[in-house]
């Protein structure tokens, strides 16, 4: 076994820090993410000593290496899987509570940094409110050590010299392949998966490997490199951010800092007296738990503030998984380390038993869809609905659904269309229900992410030859004479929130485009929208243009999900989502272009603020149903609004009403 060095606990201290620092949004520590890398290069060093140490005494065993790794790993992370379930199930929505379950069992499998890598990126804003996220950083690490020792126990037949090469020619295979990803641009891909990570934890082995020690060094030597090392650590966290490729060279200077401390640092220079003071070793000792602990409490108070949360509030939330961590490592970390308390036999019957407990309450979860049941609300859960024929007529990507055969609702002949993207959903089936009650049918044009655009490409592969060939049906149509023109007109012209982050315009326009500025992207748009305009009056449609939809600050889940099970108050007050002004103020330029639009009996406006809004607020519930099925598209329900309120204004153009007049 590998002698301790105290010194080493005060370096988690320092990985461990920054981590929270960074999570916590504090400023001056934009490049905290750097104690992930930190701790590769610590596990491998650590790691290879004993594998090293092993197999130097012939008695390496791959069973008791699983075994030191389920002591230190399995107790900690079951310990925290429970007690986040079960402030998950007291306080978070359904969406979010079948959310945990499902990355709980990639925690289970190792495999949570490719469950993150296919739902989420790392620096997206979204994914500040995934309770498990930091998870990825063990599966990378245990899936390494699923490789790892056998490789060594393979190559120990090599001279020492020999070893450290095969060492070297991997970690520079992974530093490329890692390098690679960052220039064609794999972020995600770079940041989770292993084999751009490999080359860090590598790296420390080869420390380990070398068999050099700081006592080969002079005095001076020591305290030059170490506090040099040191210093590198600190500018790294203050000057980087999350906008450089990741790992990949930047993430060279971190990583050969650690491996100077391993080399340089000892307690007796003036940085290793520093590291070895109690209170960076106390937090040293108890880094893995804090590093567990303080992503869920971070990410439940995001999920529960309405607001981003206040610098306050992650001191406390700090200082609280502080508190936590300690409690985990003194009652369940030690314990479980002690072959003397708990034997191999045991450790390996807890770890089964524990990770068949935690997946079959995260399998009943998923299966059930979160439990939504938990909160009992005056049904409102259950009025966030969608378009039960969304999936059947709804379309996208270069194999669309052709015009021609798209839905057509629920009655001959069909007078009326709805052209538009996935906003248009919702209203095309409310107002066919509508038109279906005066045997008037409807025909469904829809295409997912698609703006309204006839001449330049876009990135929704498909959408400009759809719309062309929608508009060119509604042209020639003798039989519909009636068109509704809707889209998601904001995140065209100013971008929008995703699960991926925040998204400019530029995310719907191809490469070609990504030059010009976003107010030539919005303007494009604009000739789109105009042109279709031109084309259907010139054919003699009667068009009904609605205005942007009013959008939520936050999905709809979580403003109608109460403070906790045990209370029915909810974060906000439903029917003041948001401001009339602020709604007015993101869609200003866009409204004014409306606005100059040559309204008249045949182009008609149709403004869902004016359904959603009184003077000052716009609500996201009315009359005992949401309005919204996410944070942006109309529920049914308040596609139905919109629709009865198309149908009123239908009867009070001048046009119907002479021809109402002629009639009787």
């Amino acid at each position: 076994m590998t002698s301790y060095r105290r010194e080493i606990d005060g370096l988690r201290a320092i990985a461990v820090i920054p981590v929270l620092f960074f999570h916590a949004g504090f400023d001056g520590f934009q490049g905290g993410f750097i104690g992930v890398d930190i701790f590769f290069v610590l596990s491998g060093y650590l790691i290879s000593s004993i594998i090293q140490a092993d197999l130097q005494q012939n008695k390496f065993s791959i069973l008791t290496f699983y075994e030191r790794r389920a002591r230190r790993i399995l107790p900690a992370l079951f310990f925290m899987l429970l007690v986040s379930g079960f402030l998950a199930y007291s306080l978070i929505d359904a969406d979010a509570f079948a959310n945990l379950a499902q990355s709980s069992l990639a925690v289970l499998g190792f495999v949570s940094n490719l469950y993150f890598y296919l739902e989420s990126g790392y620096f997206a804003p979204s994914s500040e409110e995934l309770l498990l996220l930091h998870t990825w950083s063990l599966a990378v690490e245990e899936q390494f050590y699923v490789v790892f020792p056998l490789l060594l126990a393979l190559i120990w037949k090599y001279s020492r010299t020999q070893r450290m090469w095969i060492i070297l020619a991997l970690i520079l295979l992974s530093l490329v392949y890692s390098v690679y990803l960052g220039i064609i641009g794999q972020k995600d891909a770079n940041f989770y998966l292993p084999f751009g990570r490999s080359w860090e934890l590598l790296a420390g082995s080869l420390v380990a490997l070398s068999g050099i020690t700081a006592e080969r060094f002079q005095r001076w030597q020591q305290e030059l490199m170490s506090l040099l090392a040191l210093l590198v650590l600190f500018g790294c966290i203050i000057f980087y951010d999350s906008n450089l490729p990741w790992p990949s060279l930047p993430a060279v200077l971190p990583v050969s800092a650690t491996l100077i401390l391993l080399l340089f640092c000892t307690p007796c220079t003036f940085i290793g007296k520093l590291l070895c003071h109690p209170l960076l070793v106390g937090v040293g000792l108890i880094s893995y738990s804090l590093y567990l602990w303080h992503n869920p409490l971070f990410a439940i108070a995001r999920i529960k503030s309405i607001q981003i949360p206040s610098q306050e509030t992650y001191i406390l939330l700090i200082l609280l998984s502080v508190l936590l961590a300690y409690l985990s490592w003194r009652y369940v970390e030690a314990p479980f380390r002690d072959i003397q308390k708990v034997s191999k036999q045991r450790i390996f019957k807890f770890s089964a038993v524990g990770a068949a407990l935690i997946g079959t309450s995260a399998l009943v979860v998923v299966t059930m869809d979160g439990l939504p049941q938990r909160f009992l609300l005056p049904n409102l859960a259950n009025t966030i609905q969608h378009s039960p024929k969304r999936n059947e007529c709804h379309t996208d990507s270069s194999e669309y659904l052709r015009p021609q055969d798209a839905c057509r609702y629920f009655s001959k002949p069909v007078k009326w269309a709805v052209l538009g993207d996935s906003h248009g959903v919702e209203l095309a089936y409310a107002l066919g229900e509508i038109l279906a009650k005066q045997h008037q049918g409807l025909l469904h044009l829809t295409f997912s992410s698609c703006p309204p655009t006839l001449a330049q490409e876009v990135t929704s592969q498909g959408c400009k030859a759809w719309t062309n060939e929608a508009v060119y049906l509604l042209e020639h149509s003798t039989e519909i004479s009636h068109v509704v023109l809707t889209y998601r007109y904001s995140a065209y012209w100013y971008g929008f929130k995703s699960h991926q982050g925040w998204q400019s315009p530029k995310h719907f326009i191809p490469r070609a485009y990504q030059h010009l500025p976003e107010t030539q992207i919005g303007e494009l748009h604009w000739q789109g929208l105009t042109a279709i305009i031109t084309r259907l009056l010139k054919a003699g449609k009667t068009l009904y243009l609605t205005y942007p939809i009013p959008e939520l600050p936050h999905h709809i889940n979580k403003l109608i999900t109460p403070r906790s099970i045990w209370s029915d108050e909810f974060s906000i007050e439903l029917d003041k989502a948001l401001t009339l002004e602020e709604h007015q103020h993101k869609n200003v330029i866009l409204l004014e272009k409306m606005n100059s639009l040559p309204f008249s009996e045949r182009l008609i406006a149709i403004d869902p603020s004016e359904i959603f809004c009184d003077a000052i607020y716009c609500s996201a519930a009315m009359n005992g149903n949401v309005l919204y099925f996410d944070d942006n598209h109309p529920s049914l329900y308040a596609a139905s609004l919109i629709a009865r309120k198309i149908k009123q204004t239908e009867l009070t153009t001048p046009s119907v009403i002479g021809a109402i007049s002629k009639a009787e």
